[in-house]
């Protein structure tokens, strides 16, 4: 059996840093399926000029 997977993207903050939140529905081998969730932060490194 090939298992099924759709995934959903929502972005959740977009300031500072890029927080996203991307859904998992899951067709499992006997055919149910299983949602799961998982969060990812992206960072914007900051570079300080040293002659201020």
């Amino acid at each position: 059996m090939q298992h099924k997977v759709h995934i959903r993207e929502q972005l959740l903050s977009d300031n500072w840093y890029t927080l996203k939140k991307y859904t998992f529905d899951l067709q499992r081998a006997d055919g149910s399926w299983q949602q799961q969730s998982r969060a990812k932060l992206t960072t914007v490194a900051m570079v300080r000029d040293p002659t201020l």
